[in-house]
This record gives C-alpha cells, structure tokens and sequence, in this order.
C-alpha cells in the first residue's frame, strides 16, 4: 500500500509539472505595467506656482488609478474526476488542487459519481468558465473523447490522468506502466497459492476465476494483459483451470461480489 501511495504522489508531482508546460509557466497573468509618461520640462518649472488645492488632489488622482489597474487574472485549471467512491481519488484531489494553487492557479474541481453524461457535461461547463486547461480522470475513455473535442476546440489542454481517453485532442497521457502492475498481481497470486509448489497437477489443477476491472477503463485491459502473461502458461500446462471470466462495471466492488 505505501508503494502504491508512492507511485501516486509520484505521479501527481509529474502531472503538476506537465501542467505548468501545457498550461503556462505561470498561474497568474502578468499584469500590464503602467506606461510612464517621460517628464516633460515645462510642467516641472511650473509645479511650485500651482495653488494649494490641485497639489491636494494628486495624490487622490493616483489612489484612484492604482484601484483601478488590474492585479492579473489567475490561470484557471479545471479537475474532472470520474467518481471519490474509489479512495485514492479524493486523496488525489486534494493533494493535486493544494499543488497547483501553491503555484498560483485558480483550481474548478467536479467529480461525476461514475456518471458518463455528467462528466461530459462538468466538463463543458468548466470549458464555459474560462478554464485554460483540464485534468481528466475519465469515468469512460471512449465516451469521454466528445467532451474533450470541444474543449480542445475552445483551445483548452486536456491532460488524461491515469486513464486513457481514445482521442486524438488530448495534449498529454500520464499514467503508471499498467501492464507491469498486471504481470505483478499475477505474480503475487502465484506466489501465494505456490503455483510451483506440486499440488496443482492436470489431476487437481487450481480452480481460477478471472475479475476485470471496468470495461470502459483502458486500464483494466492493460492489467489483464500483463496477467494473462504469468497466467497463461499455467493454463497451457493443465495447472489451472479458468472456471469463471467476467468484468465489474465502474470498479465497483458491489458488482464484483454478486459475481462470486
């Protein structure tokens, strides 16, 4: 778990870097300096005969003008995730809003409760904000690329985080090597079963059931992927014998329970 944890924050320091090159340098827009007007020589020879009156009134005159500049508008970063059912999404909220304002951005954050149509909408309506660029956790990569069409559109970056959202108008991906993390899960069941131990023969081979993660995540592909790798050999020899194969729709844990 403190791996994982590490992985995490590992990749929201290296998203929050992306952000500042695809987004600005900067989170505030630089304030226009006031032009100087060069002295002129005759007004400055006349200034001691000038009554006491308009000598009281310039320094009102320049209060009011600095009330009026403006102070350089924040660069708006919009956060789209697909649900804080799944824990670690909350904590990466957090911890990705506390980042970017530390650099000066303006942070608008939605979640959509594993909602397609709402995160498409939420993300419409960040772009109609103002927002300059928008993290995406996507609740379906597929369904997802309209929303970002019409960011990209309106000139807004889209970064997909973690998951992959199957557009061409993404500015960047940032994800973990998801194939690797599935040969490691696989690797650990083995290990603990003792796959090589001698009691999983083609006369007793070991009873396997197969739990995908969401069908819309193209995480969960990639983690199956990297699983079969360690696993199928296995299934080749006779060992194990996939008894069951099925995927839980949105990652949710209820789901996967009414499969068991």
């Amino acid at each position: 778990m403190f791996h994982k944890s590490m992985k995490s924050i590992a990749a929201i320091l290296m998203l929050t870097l992306l952000v500042a090159a695809l987004f600005g340098c900067g989170g505030a827009a630089p304030a226009q300096p006031a032009k100087e007007e060069p002295a002129k020589e005759e007004p400055a020879a006349e200034a001691p005969a000038a009554t006491e009156e308009p000598a009281a009134e310039a320094p009102a005159a320049t209060e009011e003008a600095a009330a009026e500049a403006p102070a350089g508008d924040k660069i708006k970063v919009g956060l789209s995730f697909s649900d804080f059912a799944t824990e670690r999404w909350k904590n990466e909220e957090e911890l990705m809003r506390k980042l970017l304002e530390e650099k000066g951005y303006e942070v608008v954050s939605q979640e959509a409760n594993h909602d397609v149509k709402l995160q498409n909408d939420q993300i419409d309506n960040m772009v109609a904000q103002g927002v300059k660029g928008l993290i995406v956790i996507a609740e379906d990569g597929d369904a997802a690329s309209t929303a970002v069409a019409k960011a990209a559109e309106a000139g807004v970056k889209v970064l997909a985080y973690d998951r992959l959202i199957k557009s061409p108008d993404i500015a960047a991906y940032l994800s973990f090597n998801n194939v690797e993390v599935g040969r490691q899960q696989a690797l650990g069941v083995m290990k603990a079963i003792d796959i090589e131990g001698g009691k999983w023969t083609k006369d007793n081979p070991l009873k396997l059931v197969k739990l995908g993660g969401s069908p819309t995540d193209n995480n969960a592909i990639l983690f199956r992927k990297g699983q079969d790798e360690i696993v199928d050999p296995y299934v080749e020899q006779g060992i194990i014998e996939v008894v069951a194969d099925q995927w839980v729709d949105n990652w949710d844990a209820a789901n996967a329970l009414s499969l068991m």
